[in-house]
């Protein structure tokens, strides 16, 4: 009855993230919906056709962006296009550069300018990018719920997993980053550093289980206060993938446990010791490694993966 009660939190665990997200993702939608009724379709109707044209072009942006990983450039770029604007005198520059920005639309920063409508177009095109990134979610958190069910059914067994393919690991961890918006709150400062953007072999769903229970691991570990660090890099033949947090690590005596199933060091109501031994399973079928460093004031697991370019081990 342990074992069953340990197996029930376990799926309520691995359901209640993705079930969050499409709960905030909805009052996302809700609020751009009512914001498109009352706001931007009355703007629409006054624009003259070099204005909708612009308007248009600003939403296909939109949804081609949504959920894309800001890099450095991009923030360079915003940060530049800011300064211009705060000279030409523009309301807001601050987030009228965010909004440009986030729909790559730096190459249109003449045409924004010289409409009268703008600003307010960048705006209207920004909200109707947070509908396509908030729909975007909803079906990441509906395939991640899936694929809980789906790997407790094959815990014990090694049939049934996702076929392989090629999978861009920054794409991967930022589609679960997403559903975590509503747990990272203010309090927690996300960390990025991608310094590799190579794919590699691997289950694109099962992996995306890999980084939400590692992603979950942390924010849990500092009470969702503190820095989360994502890196990315190449060692070798591999691709790394470090998940830290700054929490008060992993206590030294049970370091040798900690991949052990059923064991956790977390409270019953919050982890049940399965997640750490499916991601092991996960990253063994694919020939890597998982692997962890704690120390007080926190702790990084990585996760090496073979590189696609990687030559054929003899």
């Amino acid at each position: 009855m342990a074992v069953v009660g340990r197996l029930t939190a376990s799926v309520a665990h691995g359901l209640n993230t993705p079930l969050g997200a499409i709960r905030s993702s909805v009052a996302t939608i809700l609020d751009s919906e009512a914001e498109l009724l009352e706001r931007v379709l009355p703007l629409y109707a006054s624009l003259g056709e070099s204005d909708r044209r612009l308007f248009v072009e600003l939403l296909r942006r939109g949804r081609r962006m949504a959920g894309r990983v800001e890099g450095p450039e991009d923030r360079e770029l915003r940060r530049a296009l800011r300064r211009r604007l705060e000279a030409a005198g523009l309301d807001k520059p601050r987030v009228l550069a965010d909004e440009i920005a986030s729909l790559d639309a730096f190459d249109l920063e003449d045409e924004i300018r010289a409409s009268a409508f703008g600003p307010g177009l960048v705006l209207a095109a920004g909200r109707g990018a947070a509908f396509f990134a908030a729909a975007q979610i909803i079906a990441e958190a509906a395939q991640m719920a899936s694929g809980t069910v789906s790997a407790l059914s094959n815990y014990s067994r090694s049939e049934g997993l996702d076929p392989l393919e090629a999978v861009r690991p920054a794409e991967s961890v930022e589609a679960v980053l997403a559903l975590y918006r509503g747990k990272a709150t203010r309090a927690v400062v996300i960390e990025r550093s991608y310094t590799c953007d190579d794919q590699v072999m691997g289950y694109r769903d099962r992996l995306k289980e890999v980084w939400a229970n590692l992603v979950d691991n942390a924010l849990q570990a500092m009470g969702y206060k503190g820095r989360l660090g994502v890196s990315i890099s190449r060692e070798g033949d591999y691709v790394a993938v470090a998940i830290s947090d700054t929490g008060p690590g992993i206590p030294e005596e049970v370091h040798d446990k900690i991949f052990t199933p059923f064991f956790t060091t977390k409270a019953p109501a919050e982890g049940t010791g399965l997640g750490l031994d499916i991601c092991r399973r996960i990253v063994d079928r694919l020939g890597g490694s998982l692997s962890f460093e704690s120390f007080p004031g926190g702790s990084t697991f990585t996760v090496r993966l073979r590189a696609v370019d990687a030559p054929i081990a003899k």
